[in-house]
């Protein structure tokens, strides 16, 4: 049972739970959707969900937690990364307020703090989205009015980098990519894994969960790779599920990975359903675990200074094999879809726009850079295995002769906009 009564102009609403009685504000100064929410709150109690903390009042903290479990149970990606941005950043300043409470000015004190922690500029619009996030599905659940979520722009800053001259030195030379996919002192695993961010343009969630099944030798005039999952995702519109044209010289180290290099990692043949580069075996990692970005952030800063290179991201390794594809004559455009996609937020008129493949191949093919001891020769025999196979001997001639499909994104996926996840590859969240 339950009934309203008023404070002031809001109307405020009391309840029994366990036997104990607990009063909460509903934030509304109208009584018709204040009943509202004591409907929604009773419905919640019958169903034995909890209403807020000790003493009955939903505060940001609580409902905070209740909300980023709800995305853990969903399985949706980065839910790890809003729990953390939101321990962080905001529960410190607004966590012990009762949702009701929460005014614009306290969302500014949230934005505020963040940049004097010198938190980039990025990084500080994505704590405010995040706010906001949460305050939206509190007005879904009716349990406030309206958002206090309502700066602009010049409150909460423009997306900038916070060192302007960052960008012009995230990149590598070609004899640094080189040694990196070369150089046997880097384990042959790494190797692939860099040529598939350099040669391939892959993200690093694109690499990780990328499957032996993927690429299709049969495709002409280059073997075809279909990027369409991010770790065990698949990619959504945002990012551009793709095709992309395989370069010679990583068609050699991947055909050279499978028939040998993988099982000397791993200590048994691949298999069709395999990771390309999965973590290699580990007390802490099991056998196929996924390549994670602490995993990759780790391997790579050891190998640059393995080989007496300046520090950098291996995201930056993905900026470099755009920008040698583009410097040896690579058209933008046609690049762009190998790339990034075809995505409608690049104008509708590029989702009319099918390029013929062997266009695209042509463009990959510009690419002049040949790594040492290549024994590339225009030969298509040795590869990958059949998508009919289960497991196939290493060295065996096979090809892959199924048509590459695109998984259909999650409903969920697609339509919780609310939170939407900031980061640009979210990990894994096992």
């Amino acid at each position: 049972m339950g009934f309203l009564y008023q404070r002031g102009n809001v109307w405020w609403l009391r309840v029994t739970v366990g036997g104990k009685p607990k009063s909460s504000s509903t934030g509304c100064s109208d009584k018709k959707k204040a009943e509202a929410v004591l409907e929604h709150v009773l419905a919640r109690i019958e169903a034995g969900e909890s209403i807020g903390d000790e003493d009955g009042a939903i505060t940001v903290a609580a409902y905070a937690e209740r909300v980023i479990e709800k995305r853990k149970a969903r399985d949706l990606s980065g839910w790890k990364i809003d729990r953390s941005r939101m321990r962080a950043n905001v529960l410190p300043v607004i966590g012990k307020m009762l949702l009701t409470d929460v005014r614009p000015r306290h969302v500014l004190a949230v934005v505020e703090r963040a940049q004097s922690r010198s938190c980039a500029p990025r990084s500080v619009r994505n704590i405010y989205y995040l706010v906001s996030a949460l305050f939206n599905e509190a007005v879904g659940d009716q349990l406030i009015e309206t958002s206090p979520c309502t700066l602009n722009r010049n409150q909460i800053g423009t997306v900038r980098d916070k060192d302007p001259a960052w960008r012009e030195s995230a990149r590598y030379t070609r004899d640094e990519v080189i040694a990196l996919m070369s150089d046997r002192r880097v384990p042959e695993d790494r190797r692939v894994l860099y040529a598939l961010k350099t040669i391939g343009m892959l993200r690093h969630g694109e690499a990780a969960g990328l499957t032996f099944a993927r690429l299709n030798k049969e495709a002409m005039p280059l073997a075809k790779l279909s990027v369409v999952l991010s770790y065990r995702r698949p990619i959504g519109d945002r990012k551009g599920p793709r095709a992309v044209p395989v370069h010679p010289e990583l068609r050699e180290l991947l055909d050279r990975w499978w028939a040998r290099g993988w099982q000397e990692v791993m200590g048994r043949p691949p298999t069709l359903d395999d990771l390309v580069v999965p973590a290699p075996p580990s007390v802490r990692y099991p056998e196929g675990h996924m390549r994670t970005k602490d995993i990759a952030h780790k391997d790579i800063t050891a190998d640059l200074a393995l080989l007496g290179f300046r520090h950098r991201r291996g995201h930056d390794l993905r900026r470099t094999g755009i920008t040698v594809y583009l410097e040896d004559g690579a058209s933008k455009d046609l690049l762009r879809v190998c790339s990034h996609g075809q995505r409608i937020r690049d104008g509708a008129i590029d989702l009319y726009i099918s390029y013929e493949w062997f266009a695209l191949c042509g463009e990959i093919s510009k690419l002049k850079l040949r790594l040492p001891g290549s024994k590339r020769t225009s030969s298509r025999d040795a590869g990958l295995p059949s998508t009919t196979s289960t497991s196939t001997a290493p060295g065996t001639a096979i090809v892959v002769t199924a048509p590459v499909t695109v998984p259909t994104l999650p409903q969920e996926s697609r339509g919780d906009k609310g939170w939407a996840d900031w980061d640009s590859n979210p990990a894994p969240t096992d």
